[in-house]
């Protein structure tokens, strides 16, 4: 910074602006060079020009197309693609691994599932899992019904869920994204077992006999209550596990030689 009429010579670190004789008004001057411009080493690259499946990586998820009143499949596909773990054991899984002549029902979905996994990863536009849905409903013709002028139903996801998981429960028998499978004997209960110690008590006679079990579960049901009217309402998750818990079921009663209403408590 050079100003002749306040300073002598160049300001330098050492000196106070405080002893320096500056005026409103005075022009200040500053002399310098321009730092080298050091050359660029790598090109850049945007995100729009890379490869499909590199864009995929560094992008949003993509989602499913609606294929026809498929939300309950979409939804429990986006549910199962946030486990890497079963997406590793998907990758690695080979048909036909328990020696059979031919592909069961089990391993044709969890194959299907295993393309529709690998593929949606791989491109940032909506997935259109056509493949997999083929699969279930050749294999679950439940699926497949159709309502007036042939538009199929709408389907329930939880059993969407449920009957996938047993499907992969029969196919993928090794720990692929575990260390091992930690005394399960496959890897879908080694992620999503829980053992539950499960009581069943007669409402209409106390004098059966209460049945107790340990299974294994693979999830928690969570009870959604409240409404107009209602006088149980759930307001945090952990009211709606509980409500879970207990139901009610129907059931032989050995003492009154028929069906009877029962409480079920885990």
């Amino acid at each position: 910074l050079s100003c002749p009429k306040a300073w002598k010579g160049q300001l330098l670190d050492t000196m106070s602006l405080s002893d320096c004789k500056l005026k409103d008004g005075m022009l200040i001057m500053l002399i310098g060079s321009a730092d080298t411009v050091v050359a660029q080493t790598t090109q850049v690259v945007f995100v729009e020009d890379l490869p499909e499946e590199e864009r995929a990586a560094v992008s949003l998820p993509a989602g499913f197309q609606n294929l026809g009143n498929t939300c309950y499949m979409n939804s429990t596909l986006q549910c199962l693609r946030g486990v890497p773990e079963l997406k590793e054991g998907l990758h690695a899984f080979t048909p036909g691994q328990d020696g059979a002549a031919s592909i069961g029902g089990s391993d044709m979905l969890t194959q299907a599932l295993a393309k529709t996994m690998y593929e949606v990863d791989r491109t940032t536009n909506a997935y259109a899992p056509g493949d997999f849905l083929n699969i279930l409903r050749q294999i679950m013709p439940q699926f497949a019904e159709t309502g007036p002028g042939g538009i199929p139903k709408q389907q329930d996801a939880e059993e969407l869920l449920s009957t996938t998981m047993s499907s992969l429960s029969n196919s993928l028998k090794t720990a692929h994204g575990l260390a091992d499978l930690g005394g399960a004997s496959n890897l879908v209960d080694a992620l999503f077992g829980l053992e539950m110690e499960v009581k069943d008590t007669c409402d209409e006679c106390p004098e059966e006999p209460s049945v107790s079990e340990t299974r294994t579960d693979r999830k928690l049901t969570c009870f959604i209550q409240g409404g107009g009217g209602s006088t149980a309402h759930v307001d945090h998750l952990h009211e709606g596990v509980k409500l879970g818990l207990t139901e009610k079921i129907e059931k032989i009663s050995s003492v009154l030689g028929r069906e009877a209403v029962w409480t079920r408590t885990s």
